[in-house]
């Protein structure tokens, strides 16, 4: 594929895995697709499958009040992408808003995504806020 070919597959996902479309994100991963959360995070792991990403999604949506994704910028090359984006959240419990600037690498093959790894800049952050929930 070219950088031009992978770039609308990557909109695609994040247009329908916001729009809670988990039929159409499925049609756009691999059979065995996988996602990875970092060790430091309350939703760490690594999942498999077509249903990986609505599994991790709402695991991570459900942890946070309010949650909003804004999406900055797509760079795209040699079969990969890399979205940089913002999660804002409000922490349950004590209130706060927090603001986590994430990395995301995509890895394509055969026009459709075969795995995601999010890069947080400080999973730490985002223990603690979830840390002071009683």
């Amino acid at each position: 594929m070219t950088d031009a070919e992978i770039r609308p597959v990557v909109e695609q996902l994040y247009a329908a895995a916001g729009a809670g479309d988990w039929d159409n994100v499925a049609a756009l991963l691999t059979d065995d697709f996988v996602i990875h959360e970092a060790a430091g995070l309350p939703y760490a792991g690594t999942w498999h499958g077509k249903d990986a990403l609505r599994q991790v999604y709402m695991l991570v949506m459900g942890v946070w009040q309010d949650p909003k994704v804004a999406i900055h910028a797509l760079t795209v090359g040699d079969g990969h992408a890399v979205g940089l984006l913002t999660l804002t959240v409000t922490a349950p419990g004590t209130g706060e808003r927090h603001s986590f600037p994430i990395a995301e690498m995509f890895r394509i093959e055969n026009g459709r995504i075969a795995e995601i790894q999010p890069y947080y800049f400080d999973t730490a952050a985002v223990a603690k806020a979830l840390a002071r929930v009683a």
